[in-house]
């Protein structure tokens, strides 16, 4: 039991595993092209809709992707930190 103890004291007190530092990729006006394009896509479809012109499939599914690799890619980053 008290080797048990001592494993867990040694699991516990363990340092941390530290990652190098990740490129965020590119940076204009200090915002990432990712975010800047996933922005610029938004307020696009919401653009139209705000004008009621129809949005189409393609448009939404394009959207939908590219919000999604966003966050997808920005979670990633932040768990890697």
């Amino acid at each position: 039991m008290e080797t048990q103890n001592e494993e867990v004291k040694q699991i516990t007190q363990a340092e941390p595993i530290k990652l190098a530092p990740v490129n965020d990729g590119s940076q204009i006006f200090g915002i990432s092209a990712r975010a800047l394009i996933a922005i610029s896509l938004v307020l696009t479809v919401c653009g139209l809709s705000a004008f009621k012109i129809p949005v189409t499939e393609p448009l939404n599914t394009l959207v939908t992707m590219v919000v999604g690799v966003y966050f997808g890619h920005t979670i990633g980053i932040s768990q890697r930190k």
